[in-house]
């Protein structure tokens, strides 16, 4: 990122597909590339298995951490994709930022992983605004279960829940993506998404 700014909150969709129980290195999502800053912005900690918040060198400090809406560094398991939350309790300085990398600790730093979506702001948003920020990322990666339009059919009906979802229930007790319907009735689906949320469409 070319211009100088400051970071004050971030969110960030990712995974990281490296292996291993513990990040082998300072593994960088956002880093400072320049700038009088704190060096680390979204940085994993090196032999552990979560973000690193090294006092003054780490932009976000323990406890501004928060992983699909839960308050932790840790950022497992990591080859889920989540939606992590961080913010300072004052902006530091301005600086330009590189992505997908830590340039101090070496080529072994690169991020081994996806980040489909990173949004910077230059203030410390409150609650009420992270969870709006968050809602969005949720709703754009994750919307929730939808059957379609109500309707009364001639069996067999196939319902299909669509392949985004991490597990299935159906109120037949099916826990397939999809299911056929040889009766009249009205069914119902309840599924859990990538994030962790639950939602439910009859």
């Amino acid at each position: 990122i070319d211009s100088i700014m400051q970071t004050g909150t971030a969110f960030v969709v990712s995974n990281y597909l490296g292996g291993g129980s513990t990040f082998p290195a300072y593994k960088g999502i956002v880093i400072r590339l320049s700038g009088g800053g704190p060096n680390y912005v979204l940085v994993m900690q090196s032999g552990g298995t979560g973000f690193y918040a090294g006092g003054g060198d780490s932009h976000f400090p323990a406890g501004n951490y928060y992983k699909n809406s839960v308050q932790t560094q840790n950022y497992e398991p990591f080859a889920d994709y989540k939606l992590t939350t961080a913010f300072s309790n004052s902006v530091p300085a301005a600086v330009s930022l590189i992505i997908g990398n830590d340039p101090y600790d070496g080529a072994a730093c690169y991020w081994n992983g996806d980040i489909a979506e990173i949004i910077l702001y230059d203030t410390i948003l409150d609650s009420a605004n992270r969870y709006k920020v968050e809602q969005y990322l949720y709703d754009k990666y994750a919307p929730a279960v939808n059957l379609g339009s109500d309707r009364a059919s001639i069996c067999p009906v196939l319902l299909d829940a669509g392949a985004r979802f991490t597990s299935y229930l159906w109120s037949t007790g099916a826990t397939t993506q999809t299911i056929t319907v040889n009766t009249t009735d009205t069914c119902w689906v309840s599924v859990t998404d990538i994030f962790g949320r639950n939602s439910t469409d009859t």
